[in-house]
């Protein structure tokens, strides 16, 4: 009774990340709840993804993106480097 697909977009320019979608099966307008996973992880965590899935059984579309520099978006560096590089540089 649940749909979950990936829809690739752009965030910004040169930045595209992949949302994770869970949205009923049945046709219709539902409510949307947009869903940052927690601090160290992403948005396929096994039970971040089994909310998401949750919420689309009660009626919910339930979106997710990795945070910048998480899952799909970490783009070969890590936090730690990224952090550090925009420290040095004063951008990012």
């Amino acid at each position: 009774n649940v749909v979950s697909e990936r829809v690739r977009f752009t965030v910004e320019e040169g930045e595209e990340a992949v949302a994770l979608v869970f949205r009923p099966k049945e046709d219709g307008k539902y409510p949307a709840l947009i869903a940052q996973h927690f601090l160290a992880g992403t948005k396929d965590h096994l039970l971040f993804a089994a909310m998401l899935n949750g919420l689309a059984q009660r009626g919910f579309v339930a979106v997710a993106i990795d945070g910048r520099l998480r899952g799909e978006r970490q783009n070969g560096k890590t936090l730690g480097a990224a952090m550090a590089e925009s420290l040095k540089t004063g951008k990012g």
